[in-house]
């Protein structure tokens, strides 16, 4: 499996060299502790270069790496050179992300610090985790909290994004990667369709669902573009789409069909990747699955909907 890792600038600098040492030893474990096989971390940081990051006063990044090797810590510094560096964070970004990220506004509530939250808001936006130093209380969870405002929009949303400043956290991280969708949005109903398509989905793709699964059920599905769309070629005027993303290590983009029941259930109904703008295989399949859900569940259809193809 692949992750994305954003070093949380927000928690540096340290009180001193010893403490950002010792801190930052305890993040890569947590890191390390993630590791399995095959899988790859990559680290984004906002700015340009992260052996330049001050972590103390007059201890760098590269200052830390110097003394993991005085110090003959051969096996982290090993796994450290293998995470994969992406400094300058902005030089990564896409177009399309670059776009939504300007549609965004952030903050912490309660928080000294609401300025500059974009990495935060790009974890969240591509389902990774935030890289952080413990260097206060707030940072030691394995959850951080923000609330986001899309342009246009009144009411602020909840977002959530993993963090790692703790060798235990990987444990949170892993037993998040083993749920299921049922298990993060225990409200809606999931069809047999849905399911055998979820789980063969890749790993990152599977995490990236759930994620917005979550958030989606956090807020009774009340979104709109771009994270949720009405489908206007469906029997039925209730048929949405979520919109999850680019499918991970291939072209195409994550979508899910749903429609929210008379009784006001979601209906998690199939899933698929966009490749063209033309869903009539996708809507047609969701149809008569919304019909087969309200039909045993016994649900009244809305008059002038028919109940069969």
């Amino acid at each position: 499996m692949d992750y994305s890792l954003f070093f949380n600038h927000l928690s540096l600098p340290a009180s001193g060299e010893e403490e950002a040492y010792s801190l930052l030893i305890d993040s890569f474990q947590g890191v390390l502790n993630l590791n399995q096989n095959q899988d790859r971390f990559f680290l984004y940081f906002d700015g340009a270069s992260l052996d330049d990051c001050k972590l103390s006063e007059g201890f760098t990044y590269s200052d830390f790496k110097s003394r993991l090797s005085d110090q003959s810590e051969i096996d982290l510094l090993t796994f450290i050179y293998e995470i994969e560096d992406k400094s300058p964070l902005l030089d990564r970004l896409s177009a399309e992300l670059t776009d939504e990220l300007s549609r965004i506004s952030s903050y912490f509530q309660d928080r000294p610090y609401n300025s500059n939250l974009d990495i935060f808001t790009i974890a969240w936006l591509e389902n990774g985790t935030m890289f952080s130093l413990a260097t206060e209380k707030f940072w030691q969870n394995h959850i951080i909290t923000f609330f986001s405002r899309r342009e246009g929009e009144h009411e602020p949303f909840r977002c959530e994004v993993c963090n790692i400043s703790e060798r235990e956290h990987a444990d949170f991280i892993m037993d998040a990667i083993e749920s299921k969708p049922w298990d993060v949005c225990c409200s809606a109903i999931f069809t047999d369709n849905f399911m055998n398509w979820y789980e063969e989905c890749k790993k990152e793709d599977q995490d990236k669902i759930k994620n917005k699964l979550r958030h989606c059920c956090e807020n009774n599905f009340q979104f709109g573009r771009p994270l949720i769309d009405t489908l206007s070629d469906s029997r039925f005027p209730n048929m949405k789409e979520i919109r999850i993303g680019n499918a991970h290590a291939q072209s195409g983009k994550i979508r899910i069909l749903f429609a929210i029941t008379p009784n006001r259930t979601p209906a998690i109904l199939n899933g698929f990747i966009k490749h063209s703008n033309d869903y009539t295989e996708y809507i047609e399949i969701a149809d008569n699955l919304f019909v087969k859900v309200c039909t045993k569940e016994k649900l009244r259809f809305p008059k002038n909907i028919p109940s069969s193809s």
